[in-house]
């Protein structure tokens, strides 16, 4: 019995090795995928868009079945990046990371990407997917995508649209030799920061550029912000912006301008504020304060680091040493006027022409216009020059009379040449230029030089100050930027005019015009 045992089992063994070699001739249904794939031979798969602007492209992809039976998926993923300034992205009041934290997002969920990148400056990956509902297969392809920023290059410009304040910057071959025609990125500012909108009425936008900080001040009538330049995100409200914030009930700063060594001024309400040290800090600080004044809305750097404001209740001069905590009286009189006691208010100040006050390429002489206690229509412009470091000697060079000039009580906004004699004054109506001579201390009376289009009002006006980008020459005072605003279309415009910067004579036509979707307050310049 065992023998048989045995030989059954070799049988069973060897009838199941011949079953496994017989031909399958089962009849099965078999999955035909067809054509299921990203095609990028000989296509585009690096891309540079500037940050806010529109990203375009097609997915290249070939597929053989119904692609409404398809989901499809654009995501960035994060790669190698640079760090411009303290930012975070995606906001923090709507997703609560940062954007250290943050690595990845989807972008679009269409077969073609056409989507705003709104991501932060740096290098990134784009991947596509293409996925089959039913199935669950895909296809996948990968591109290359550099993020610039969209603060390179170009005029930052601060208006006041029918909903809130905003930041558009254009891109102008007239200041840009590498750009061929203009360019817009509009509404920065809400588009960063949609949930914290700017009120008020836009007085201010400076761009500050040192070191490792990269920031813009914007400002209104209401409140004021700090701006990374990186992304237009909100570094720092109003009370951020400052060591201690000050106890004030309007939140506005009506001056910032900061030396080329790094410092930076401001004046809030009628008080003045610096950095604590030059460069060293990314905010505006320590209060500087002395017995009681009220500093018209200018800061004058004279030789140094130091700061001089200009008391309106008092009428006098006042001096800041760099690392000083108080204000100091000016005490000395000048040829033409003393600093100590002018006996009249200040109405703007700002550079002006003096050859001879030059010195490490930074203009130390300064202009500035005044009217009487009690405005009776008369103006007055006083030249002084601050080229040293003690206070006590700095010099005056001209007091000249413009209470002649046309329309010169009505004045709401000047500019002054620093390579040539230049100096305008603009009404909401029109602009004049003044001929003057400081050596001679004459004023020959002002000439109508320009007019706005019917139905515009000049709402700001100041000459370029820049080198502008790879020009044969600088631009720097060549062009006169005047902004007007129609209120019955709602539009601002900015015009550059050129100007002689010798003779100050404007072109008969305009540069450039570019328009905005609102009422413009100010105007700077932003390059890399």
């Amino acid at each position: 019995m065992k023998n048989f045992f045995i030989i059954g089992i070799v049988i069973l063994l060897c009838g199941l090795i011949t079953t496994s070699c017989l031909k399958d001739e089962g009849n099965y249904d078999y999955l035909d995928l067809g054509n299921f794939y990203v095609d990028t031979v000989d296509k585009q798969v690096n891309f540079s868009i500037k940050q806010f602007s529109i990203l375009e492209v097609n997915s290249n992809l070939i597929y053989d079945g119904n692609k409404s039976d398809l989901k499809f998926n654009w995501s960035l993923y994060e790669g190698s990046s640079y760090l411009l300034a303290p930012s975070k992205y995606p906001l923090e009041e709507s997703s609560g990371i940062t954007r250290e934290d943050f690595k990845s997002f989807s972008i679009a969920e269409t077969e073609n990407l056409s989507s705003q990148i709104t991501a932060k400056p740096g290098n990134y990956i784009l991947e596509f997917t293409a996925t089959n509902s039913t199935t669950g297969y895909s296809a996948l392809m990968t591109y290359q995508v550099t993020v610039e920023s969209a603060l390179g290059t170009g005029l930052v410009v601060i208006y006041k649209g029918t909903g809130t304040v905003d930041l558009d910057i254009v891109s102008s071959p007239v200041l840009n030799s590498g750009v061929t025609e203009a360019s817009y990125i509009r509404n920065t500012y809400t588009q960063a920061n949609p949930s914290k909108p700017l009120t008020g009425i836009p007085q201010l936008c400076h761009i500050y550029k040192r070191s490792s900080y990269n920031y813009i001040y914007v400002s209104t009538d209401e409140d004021a912000k700090r701006l990374s330049s990186l992304d237009m995100s909100i570094d720092a409200d109003f009370e951020g912006m400052f060591y201690t914030p000050p106890s004030v009930s309007v939140k506005e700063v009506s001056f910032i301008d900061h030396n080329p060594w790094g410092a930076q001024y401001a004046i809030s309400n009628g008080m003045y504020y610096k950095t604590t040290t030059s460069g060293s800090q990314d905010y505006i600080g320590h209060v500087i304060m002395n017995d009681n004044y009220v500093a018209a809305p200018f800061v004058m750097w004279p030789y140094g680091q130091n700061g001089v404001v200009y008391d309106q209740e008092n009428m006098r001069f006042l001096f800041a040493a760099s690392q000083g905590g108080t204000l100091i009286p000016i005490t000395n009189s000048g040829t033409y006027f003393s600093f100590s006691n002018t006996g009249k208010k200040m109405i703007y100040s700002a550079h002006g022409y003096d050859p001879d006050g030059v010195l490490y390429n930074v203009n130390y002489g300064y202009y500035s216009i005044f009217k009487n206690p009690v405005d009776d229509g008369s103006r007055y412009l006083y030249a002084y020059r601050l080229t040293t470091s003690s206070s006590s000697q700095y010099t005056t060079t001209a007091a000249l009379d413009l209470t002649s000039c046309t329309e010169i009580a009505n004045a709401e906004f000047w500019a002054f040449g620093e390579r040539g004699p230049v100096v305008f004054y603009a009404t909401n109506e029109k602009i004049y230029q003044i001929n003057y001579n400081l050596s001679a201390a004459t004023v020959s009376g002002a000439t109508d030089v320009w007019t706005p289009g019917a139905g515009e009002e000049i709402t700001c006006m100041k000459l370029f100050k820049y080198d502008g980008i790879s020009l044969d020459n600088s631009a720097k005072d060549k062009y006169l930027l005047v902004a007007t605003y129609d209120s019955t279309s709602g539009t601002g415009k900015l015009y550059l005019l050129k100007s002689d910067i010798v003779s100050g004579a404007l072109s008969a036509e305009p540069a450039a015009v570019y328009e905005f979707s609102g009422r413009i307050g100010d105007v700077d310049f932003i390059a890399s």
